[in-house]
């Protein structure tokens, strides 16, 4: 979704989507593939829902930016993994326990690796 805060708002106004898509004029298809990025709203698009929703036009249709992910999961299976953490994980147990980072190898981005050692499924 590409528009997280518009969907948001129309939720807290209890408006199911193709009531908003009425309420300013937009087809349920217009309204859907803006929301999710597929098409552009226009400027005139943006001012009719911002004021018939209540909000900011410049929160309505602020983008987010996922923030960067603390560990790279891949499916693994057997002997070793490289992977990018800001500590060191030992297996314990049935789970991975992440500790404090010790010299370790970077990878290109300067970011600490760590070996591994995965048991066999």
């Amino acid at each position: 979704m590409r528009f997280p805060n518009l969907a948001w708002a129309a939720r807290q106004n209890g408006l199911p989507h193709y009531r908003l898509a009425a309420g300013v004029g937009l087809s349920e298809r217009r309204f859907s593939r803006g929301l999710t990025g597929r098409l552009d709203f226009t400027d005139s698009e943006r001012q009719k829902l911002a004021a018939f929703l209540h909000y900011p036009v410049g929160w309505l249709f602020q983008e987010t930016i996922p923030p960067n992910r603390r560990l790279a999961a891949k499916e693994i299976r057997g002997t070793s993994l490289a992977v990018a953490v800001e500590g060191a994980a030992r297996w314990q147990g049935d789970s991975w326990r992440l500790e404090p980072a010790t010299s370790l190898d970077r990878d290109r981005d300067g970011r600490e690796l760590l070996r591994l050692e995965v048991p066999p499924v």
